[in-house]
């Protein structure tokens, strides 16, 4: 239908944006805003070069600029890393238990909040880093009210 609009005289009402970020600038994104400690160990393992102190500074202060981009869907990313930590706890216990692994009620009980805590560490900060950069790109954007998330999930807790 470009045709017609050009026929027409009607302009879009949007425009198309484009940039180019390398890949090593996205992964280096991805490192500093999942707040990894160790940053340049990270970088090498992922093929990066390390940045000099100077360059760290840069870089965390550059995260934590995106990561102010996000700070309104943290109650709806915490609820989706506890679901998919639940899920991933739950069928892990699962397939233990039908491997003979675990046996009592307090082994599972221990083990699954265990699993749960860890795979919820790495959903959100997979999550924070992911959305951060999106964000960032203008890939997504964030016009919803994030605490409605937060405040359903406090009534189900409370039984209200």
């Amino acid at each position: 239908m470009s045709w017609w609009r050009k026929l027409l005289g009607i302009q879009p009402e949007f425009e198309t944006v484009s940039q180019d970020v390398p890949l090593s600038t996205l992964m280096r994104w991805y490192i500093y805003d999942t707040g990894a400690d160790s940053e340049n160990e990270i970088a090498e393992v992922l093929g990066l070069t390390p940045v000099s102190e100077e360059g760290n500074n840069k870089e965390r202060q550059d995260s934590e600029d995106r990561l102010g981009e996000v700070l309104d869907l943290m109650p709806y990313l915490d609820f989706i890393s506890s679901v998919a930590a639940d899920a991933v706890a739950g069928m892990q216990m699962k397939e233990m238990k039908k491997a003979g692994l675990i046996t009592t009620d307090a082994d599972i009980e221990d083990d699954m909040s265990t699993m749960a805590s860890v795979y919820k560490a790495i959903a959100i900060s997979s999550l924070v880093g992911g959305f951060s950069i999106a964000l960032r790109l203008g890939l997504v954007t964030n016009n919803a009210i994030a605490s409605d998330i937060a405040l359903k999930n406090m009534e189900e807790e409370n039984g209200f």
